[in-house]
């Protein structure tokens, strides 16, 4: 099954906070987890690019709270965005995953690499930049 075709599929996290998600590839080898660009939800993600992917890795999607299908409000602060991103990871009952951050979900992987550096195995960072990173406030 392609992302297109995956059902999105709801989990409450230790707070009762809803959030919404897909997954496709192999539950065999370690999640990569997708964070996305901003004002994105669970249908911008490129599903060829997702299936790809999914052809070597278990790949999970998700939206951040009150994003998309996910429900409560939207975090003001990309710290926050990161410590529900855990949350959600934590829900899954999940101890260790790679992550995918696209721009604004850069900036939230890398707050999630700081904070709690033995969940993340690998990271890749694409069109992203650091927390004061020349530019980075004009976004």
């Amino acid at each position: 099954m392609g992302y297109v075709e995956a059902p999105n599929l709801f989990i409450k996290d230790a707070h009762g906070k809803k959030f919404a998600y897909r997954e496709v590839g192999k539950k065999t080898n370690m999640p990569l987890i997708l964070l996305t660009h901003l004002s994105a939800n669970l249908d911008n993600w490129d599903p060829k690019i997702v299936d790809g992917l999914a052809r070597k890795f278990w790949v999970i999607a998700f939206d951040g709270q009150g994003v998309g299908l996910s429900g409560g409000s939207t975090p003001k602060k990309i710290l926050e965005m990161a410590n529900e991103t855990v949350s959600f990871i934590q829900a899954l009952g999940l101890n260790k995953v790679h992550i995918l951050g696209l721009s604004m979900g850069g900036m939230v992987a890398q707050e999630i690499v700081l904070s709690h550096p033995k969940l993340v195995e690998k990271l890749v960072l694409v069109g992203t930049g650091p927390k004061g990173g020349q530019g980075i406030g004009r976004v």
